[in-house]
């Protein structure tokens, strides 16, 4: 008996069958924005999605593209990058990206009555309070200023970063706010005298937190290739050390993906890297 070919399915098809599977798990619609970008050698791609159900926003990024390559003489080995073939290796390296959101969780035009504060998850010491030594607990802080608010994510104490309404409260007395989840992230790996951070110190910390500025719009300043000076951006900004309390908040944060291996490939395979925000005590 002869077997029928199975209908091959195009990107778009696939795409919308998949929204449509998660529509029906999550037993809601959402909303997707998404953006390509292209250059010489990556192809990278963005996607915001905004679940209606429950007022998460999940962003994402993705690259793919060509190898840039080095050249390796017989029986050279560089540790700097992967050997993909005699005499081309690739060399490892890191991209990085930055989410400005402006905030306004339950404000009305012209209030800004928002704050951050940091969560960490500790383990509680030992004794009556915790018997079986495993107890763990919530901890809050209050970032301040702009200066307390360079934070870097943290795996061992589940950090994430809460913006909220100090006025506005649910049935249960608790304020309403937004939190920011980090999922997989890294640093710059290179030296605190890297060349490059003099244009792109924004690198050196995860979160940043400014209040509203209108000429405050990109990380790096206005034109940070052809700009010869340094330390501009939020570098500089976060220098005013402004109040951070009851104000119109600016989180940036920063996103990055490091690349130790290529494996055997001519050609990067996609990655995904993402975070995402959702609302707490807003449905009570």
């Amino acid at each position: 008996m002869k077997k029928e070919k199975k209908e091959e399915k195009t990107p778009v098809e696939r795409q919308t069958q998949g929204q449509m599977l998660r529509e029906k798990l999550t037993g809601g619609a959402s909303v997707t924005l998404e953006g390509l970008h292209s250059s010489p050698i990556y192809i990278g791609g963005a996607s915001l999605v905004a679940y209606l159900h429950d007022g998460k926003i999940e962003a994402e990024t993705k690259l793919t593209g060509i190898l840039s390559l080095g050249a390796l003489m017989p029986g050279e080995f560089r540790k700097y990058g992967t050997l993909i073939s005699p005499g081309l290796y690739a060399p490892f390296h890191q991209h990085f990206f930055v989410a400005r959101i402006d905030m306004a969780v339950d404000c009305k035009p012209g209030e800004a009555f928002n704050q951050v504060v940091e969560v960490d998850v500790k383990a509680e010491e030992p004794g009556e309070n915790n018997f079986h030594n495993n107890a763990f607990y919530a901890e809050e802080r209050l970032l301040k200023s702009e200066l307390e608010a360079m934070r870097d994510c943290s795996p061992l104490s589940a950090h994430l970063w809460i913006v909220r309404n100090t006025r506005t409260v649910n049935r249960t007395g608790q304020l309403t706010g937004y939190k920011l989840v980090p999922g997989s992230n890294c640093l710059p790996l290179v030296g605190v005298e890297a060349k490059f951070l003099r244009r792109a110190s924004f690198l050196k910390h995860n979160l940043w937190v400014t209040p509203y500025a209108h000429d405050e719009m990109f990380p790096g300043g206005e034109f940070p290739d052809q700009n010869p000076r340094v330390d501009e951006g939020l570098a500089t900004w976060v220098k005013q050390n402004r109040s951070l309390e009851e104000t119109d908040i600016v989180l940036w944060y920063v996103f990055g993906i490091t690349r130790p291996s290529v494996g055997r490939l001519a050609c990067n395979a996609s990655r995904a890297h993402w975070f995402y925000a959702y609302g707490i005590n807003l449905l009570i």
